[in-house]
């Protein structure tokens, strides 16, 4: 299942990532920005900037997305 989940670069989206990964799921994240200073986990995993307060940007943002993690 391919999953996205938003506020990527919170504390429980790192952990909830690797998890679903290792459960043999497709993870996106998804944030405002991707840090300067990404945290080394998230480097392996597309990465999709986007403001869901933004609805212009919600279909790009869903584009092959089977499920949704909202943590922002």
């Amino acid at each position: 299942m391919r999953i996205l989940i938003t506020g990527a670069f919170g504390y429980l989206a790192g952990r909830l990532a690797d998890w679903l990964r290792a459960a043999g799921h497709i993870v996106i994240l998804s944030d405002l920005v991707r840090p300067d200073d990404a945290l080394p986990w998230a480097t392996d995993y597309e990465f999709r900037p986007a403001d869901v307060l933004d609805g212009s940007s919600t279909a790009a943002l869903l584009d092959g997305v089977e499920a949704v993690v909202n943590l922002a």
